[in-house]
């Protein structure tokens, strides 16, 4: 097994701790706590910044019952897909970390199948990062509908069909690096 040069091994192994917890448990905790204060924030009964507070009683009181019981549901949904994130997360990391400590603590002996253990992994750390697009499209209706705008986008060279059969036209520009300019124009066919 290859170890740093100029290190002793058990300060390649208190190294490896360090890294376990700046690079594991830290990012860990602050996107749990974030996550939760979302989550909390979901939950409660007025979003902040939401278009409610610019409509008169009588409106509202006619889209309440709809509108709340949507609202909740998608509040619901978006929670759980906060949950799945963090909990996909902290299971796609943990293997390699956990590697990397039995590893300079001289442990590797006693586990079994080391090499199939290495590869799985090294694998759900990369796997990680191709994962959560796919919960978004899973569990997130917006975001579903998102990205079957941006992927027509890119299919029809910058057309795509709605369905009333009008083509609409995207034109997207870049001034500089960080402005972006959109244009749609719709063109009925006929």
């Amino acid at each position: 097994m290859c170890y740093p040069a100029l290190w002793e091994r058990r300060t390649v192994a208190n190294f490896q701790i360090c890294l376990l917890i700046f690079f594991y448990f830290l990012p860990l905790c602050i996107i749990t706590c974030l996550y939760t204060h979302i989550a909390i924030v979901l939950w409660r009964k007025r979003v902040p910044g939401s278009a409610e507070k610019h409509l008169r009683p009588v409106q509202l009181s006619k889209r309440k019952s709809t509108d709340s019981d949507n609202r909740v549901s998608s509040r619901r949904k978006a929670v759980k897909m906060l949950v799945v994130i963090v909990v996909v997360f902290a299971m796609c990391f943990l293997p390699n970390h956990t590697l990397n400590i039995l590893r300079y603590l001289e442990q590797l002996r006693k586990v079994p199948n080391l090499r199939m253990f290495a590869l799985i992994a090294h694998w759900c750390t990369f796997f990680n990062s191709c994962i959560n697009p796919i919960i978004y499209n899973f569990m997130s209706d917006k975001f579903r509908k998102e990205f079957r705008v941006a992927f027509s986008l890119c299919c029809h060279c910058g057309k795509a069909r709605t369905p009333r059969g009008s083509m609409v036209r995207y034109q997207m520009t870049a001034a500089n690096k960080r402005n972006l300019t959109v244009k749609i124009s719709n063109s009925n066919i006929k």
